[in-house]
């Protein structure tokens, strides 16, 4: 059992988030530059220490308020990391959640030259602060084993939307393609037919307009 340092009473909690949102070809996640050592100058994760009267879940929204221009987000629960190692100042238990959203923000406050929107897999590949990149790996096995089953998927589209870009988030996630007609046809098997629309829009990759759906999420939201 690791010893609690010299001082410490007791181990800090704290919350982070992984905030993501579709890119061009990969998922993006937000990431923020320490501005103080440890890790100075390093990428990390928007994230605030739980303070008395606070939920960790407000805790995330108020860490995404106070870092980002983005609020309001749906967020998830994702794992809490108590390595007693993962902070070299003194034992520090993270709760970490991810949050998901359709558009990307290319800017954020009070930072925006220095903090950015980053491809997920090459955030996880890159030296970030403490255990950073060990949550966004953790963040992305999650939203891919939760993806046929939740609404989470539907979390990165806007309140209207075709099938091809139901494709494409799938495709985002799992960083794979996908056929498209079997793809259609599990969706519509799954209960997609249900919010069909009687609206339609051009189709991006030629051909006939593409029907759009209800987002299921923002209807049980």
């Amino acid at each position: 059992m690791a010893k609690t340092r010299a001082g410490d009473a007791s181990p800090k909690v704290a919350v982070d988030v992984v905030l993501l949102t579709p890119g061009q070809n990969d998922l993006m996640v937000y990431l923020r530059k320490r501005r103080n050592a440890p890790y100075k100058g390093r990428l990390c994760l928007p994230g605030v220490a739980l303070d008395d009267g606070k939920t960790s879940e407000e805790a995330a929204q108020h860490a995404l308020e106070r870092f980002t221009d983005v609020g309001g987000v749906y967020l998830n629960q994702l794992y809490t990391f108590s390595d007693p190692t993962r902070d070299p100042r003194r034992h520090t238990i993270t709760i970490a959640y991810y949050g998901l959203f359709p558009t990307a923000h290319q800017r954020a406050n009070p930072y925006p030259l220095e903090d950015a929107w980053v491809p997920l897999r090459g955030a996880i590949r890159q030296t970030l602060a403490f255990d950073h990149a060990r949550i966004l790996s953790a963040a992305l096995e999650r939203l891919q084993g939760r993806l046929d089953y939740t609404s989470d998927a539907y979390r990165l589209l806007p309140d209207r939307f075709t099938i091809p870009q139901l494709q494409r988030v799938h495709e985002l996630v799992l960083g794979q393609p996908l056929k498209a007609d079997a793809f259609t046809k599990r969706a519509l098997r799954n209960g997609l037919r249900s919010y069909r629309t009687k609206e339609t829009v051009a189709n991006e990759a030629g051909g006939r307009p593409a029907r759009l759906y209800r987002n299921p999420a923002v209807e049980a939201s």
